[in-house]
């Protein structure tokens, strides 16, 4: 995920104006503006695949997302470990 919002919207496909689903509007030189803030996510996939011959329009859904680091989550597993142990 990005760490700052994206200036512009790359493909217009994605707009309200064209069906999609991110509210955004042009601006004088013809680029698309989002109305609202939207952080890009560069999404790969797990296996091997063919590119369809056509752009496919979806969704991706996040099943889980944590604002914690790395340090803290494995603090805090180790903790619940030695708490579980030692019978608190």
């Amino acid at each position: 995920m990005a760490a700052v919002a994206a200036p512009t919207l790359d493909e217009p496909l994605l707009s309200t104006q064209y069906g999609g689903s991110l509210p955004a509007h042009r601006d004088e030189n013809g680029r698309w503006i989002p109305t609202t803030a939207l952080y890009p996510i560069i999404v790969r996939p797990t296996a091997p695949f063919s590119p369809p011959d056509h752009r496919l329009r979806g969704s991706v859904i996040l099943e889980r997302s944590t604002s914690q680091s790395w340090w803290s989550q494995l603090y805090r597993t180790g903790a619940q470990i030695v708490i579980r142990e030692t019978g608190f």
